[in-house]
């Protein structure tokens, strides 16, 4: 019997969630926990401003005008939680493309088939330690995870990099990704770490400006990718012609 039992338990498949359908759970858990802490400081609020006004019809009425407003302020913004959180459920809605050809479900249904057949080339949090803030790399897209799911196709992205520095008088440390149509960032905070995760990257895409120092490099780039488009695609071209003829070369050579 004991065996038998066994067998039936052996038996059982494990589920094993994909990217999006993770990041939508943990976006809906984030969501939950939210909501929680928002009854909890509005019953903590009420309780001090209760014993704050003390007693007395005007005292007393001053209170109850308080809980009307602030319980219907709190109903509206749990409704709006709740409307996120079974939104978020619903297939591909907790993913952003931009690409004039390629659909939201297209993308997520290439996503879904390159994570099922266990071609994740890299999947690191750029943060050590969080639930969210991951960076996941498939033969077709680089996604960026913060909950939502940004999906860059990869022959949109012409440079990644670890930006770490001063900017607008704060210390920023970051990944950024210069992309066909914007910018992308995800925040760090440990430097070494950022890089490592740039470096990884770049064993499956090319580092156009390997040549460069990265640090400087990134925000001359920046200032130019955001003020003049046309100059930016000038130097990137001038640097990825080089590459492609090195890369075609090695081929025939190997041939």
């Amino acid at each position: 019997m004991k065996s038998a039992t066994k067998g039936k338990k052996s038996g059982k498949k494990e589920v094993k969630m994909g990217i999006l359908e993770k990041e939508a759970d943990n976006f809906v858990k984030w969501y939950q926990s939210l909501m929680i802490r928002l009854w909890l400081l509005w019953f903590i609020g009420l309780v001090v401003i209760y014993y704050m006004v003390g007693a007395g019809d005007a005292p007393f009425k001053l209170f109850t005008d308080i809980v009307l407003i602030s319980i219907c302020l709190l109903l509206l913004t749990t409704g709006i939680l709740l409307h996120r959180t079974i939104k978020i459920k619903e297939p591909y809605s907790n993913l952003t493309v931009h690409s004039e050809v390629i659909t939201r479900e297209a993308a997520g249904k290439t996503i879904d088939e390159e994570d099922a057949a266990g071609k994740t080339l890299l999947n690191e949090y750029v943060v050590e330690g969080a639930t969210g803030g991951n960076v996941v790399l498939l033969p077709s897209y680089l996604l960026i995870c913060q909950f939502s799911v940004t999906a860059v196709p990869v022959e949109d992205i012409y440079w990644i990099c670890a930006q770490v520095g001063k900017k607008n008088s704060k210390f920023v440390v970051r990944l950024t990704v210069f992309g066909k149509y914007r910018m992308y960032h995800s925040n760090g905070v440990d430097p070494a770490r950022v890089q490592r995760i740039v470096n990884r990257i770049y064993e499956h895409l090319p580092n156009v400006f390997a040549e460069y120092d990265q640090d400087d490099l990134c925000y001359k780039l920046e200032k130019v990718y955001v003020e003049d488009r046309e100059r930016f695609l000038e130097f990137y071209n001038q640097h990825k012609e080089p590459l492609e003829h090195s890369s075609s070369a090695d081929v025939d050579a190997k041939e």
